[in-house]
């Protein structure tokens, strides 16, 4: 049974062809963007290389070609069907370095989907030290929220200790949260109080998202204190010898800690519309420690609230 793919999908793959882009990576590509089940990819894939100059005549003549399948197979979507997500909390960040207090702030990278920048500098060693010292003999396991019910709960997926602080807890941190908006561009009544990690060897938090899920009634409650979330910025505070790293799957990116480094995404639109691209993770750490200082962000002035009521 054959079934006719769109004319995106025959325009992303000509693309791909033209560019001499490898199978193997091709078939990646497909499977992490859901293009059909396994199956679906490497049938489709198999088809490519000879196909190629058909794909390409399917295009001039403003065609789609048949491609075969299992009959119990939907068509394909098209990996590049699902427009640019655009966050109203993008970092403001357009050359490759930004001056902050007098100190240089280096950009490392940048994501366009989801929309994530890895910088350098945004904390110093001393405030990075102060942050582990003030947080070490405090230390609670992490919970999360309890999506059914409110509060929090212990949960196998996440296996690091943490302490949160309020919002301009002591004047350091306040110093801390002042750069960070300097940073960001958005209001410091706009975040959450810090919270700072601690990962030993094994701990992680497997792939999650940050943003509150509406259809989960114990998150949703949350939306009272300053609407959903809409950035993340986490900031490691020391090296880690191995492991470790944040990954996003969906879009292959793993930023490796360091001191002094921060990965920022923002996830949420105007409106409250969460990027499932933003689905990332705290990889295991192999050896040594992992500290890091997690900062959310909100649509609105988030009130300050327990801490028990904060994930």
């Amino acid at each position: 049974m054959e079934i006719t793919i769109s004319r995106d999908l025959a325009v992303w793959l000509d693309r791909q062809l033209a560019a001499g882009v490898a199978l193997q990576d091709i078939r990646r590509a497909l499977l992490l963007r859901g293009a059909g089940s396994e199956a679906v990819v490497e049938r489709l894939c198999a088809n490519l290389l000879d196909r190629g100059a058909r794909l390409r005549d399917a295009l001039h003549a403003d065609q789609c070609p048949p491609l075969p399948t299992a009959a119990a197979s939907p068509p394909p979507p098209d990996p590049e069907a699902t427009p640019t997500f655009v966050p109203c909390h993008r970092l403001p960040v357009t050359g490759n370095h930004v001056d902050i207090d007098g100190c240089r702030v280096d950009v490392l990278l940048r994501v366009e989907s989801p929309h994530a920048v890895v910088v350098d500098g945004i904390l110093d060693a001393k405030q990075c030290h102060q942050l582990i010292a003030s947080a070490r003999g405090h230390l609670q396991p992490a919970r999360v929220i309890d999506g059914k019910h409110g509060g929090e709960c212990f949960d196998e997926r996440r296996s690091s200790e943490l302490v949160s602080y309020q919002r301009a807890e002591t004047p350091w941190i306040d110093a801390i949260e002042r750069r960070i908006a300097a940073l960001t561009g958005i209001p410091l009544e706009h975040g959450e109080g810090l919270q700072v990690m601690r990962y030993g060897v094994g701990a992680e938090y497997q792939p999650h998202f940050d943003h509150f899920r509406l259809s989960e009634p114990g998150e949703a409650a949350h939306l009272a204190h300053g609407g959903q979330r809409t950035a993340t910025l986490v900031m490691y505070l020391n090296d880690v010898d191995d492991g470790g790293e944040t990954v996003f799957p969906e879009a292959g990116v793993a930023v490796t800690p360091r001191r002094g480094r921060a990965v920022y995404f923002a996830y949420a639109d105007a409106e409250g519309n969460c990027d499932t691209r933003a689905f990332h993770g705290g990889a295991p750490v192999r050896r040594g420690e992992k500290w890091i200082a997690t900062k959310w962000f909100r649509q609105r002035p988030h009130a300050v609230v327990p801490a028990s009521c904060q994930n």
